[in-house]
């Protein structure tokens, strides 16, 4: 998993081996997401999904079918919140809607957000905006990608906290 300190660590080496002119972009947002996770309260663990994803859900209407639950446990629910988020942005990169849109609408639905989940919520977005930023270093026609969503990391104030 991203979150798993050893597992980002070899992503973001991997990535800056690939990419060494963006060393300094996913060294700053290794940085900066290692600090928040540290930083993180304890959460009240609750059934999650574990890969949350845009691409996870069926509608139909007014009907959803989640899918994909094989990471299915407990865990936080800011982190479902933030890996749909993020994977909304990279989403918009690839040509489809904007992601502010998406991003409010999909926090609309949720529900109202605690501070302390909102909080939670920003962190793990910002951590799963470096994995994907890291996992496009591996593609060289994705590699486009890699500047905008690192710089994502570097928000001080994401569409989620507005």
């Amino acid at each position: 998993a991203p979150y798993d300190a050893a597992g980002l660590e070899s992503l973001v080496a991997m990535a800056a081996e690939v990419m060494p002119y963006q060393l300094a972009g996913i060294a700053g947002a290794h940085a900066e997401v290692r600090r928040d996770m540290a930083a993180m309260a304890a959460h009240e663990p609750a059934l999650i999904h574990g890969g949350f994803q845009p691409r996870h859900l069926l509608i139909d209407g007014e009907n959803a079918v989640l899918l994909d639950g094989d990471r299915m446990g407990h865990g936080d629910p800011a982190r479902d919140i933030g890996v749909f988020l993020a994977h909304l942005r990279l989403l918009s990169h690839r040509g489809g809607e904007l992601w502010p849109e998406l991003e409010l609408a999909f926090l609309s639905a949720y529900g109202a957000l605690t501070p302390a989940l909102e909080a939670c919520a920003i962190v793990y977005l910002k951590a799963e905006l470096l994995a994907l930023a890291c996992r496009c270093a591996f593609s060289t026609r994705e590699r486009i990608m890699v500047r905008p969503l690192l710089r994502y990391v570097g928000d001080d104030v994401p569409v989620l906290a507005a």
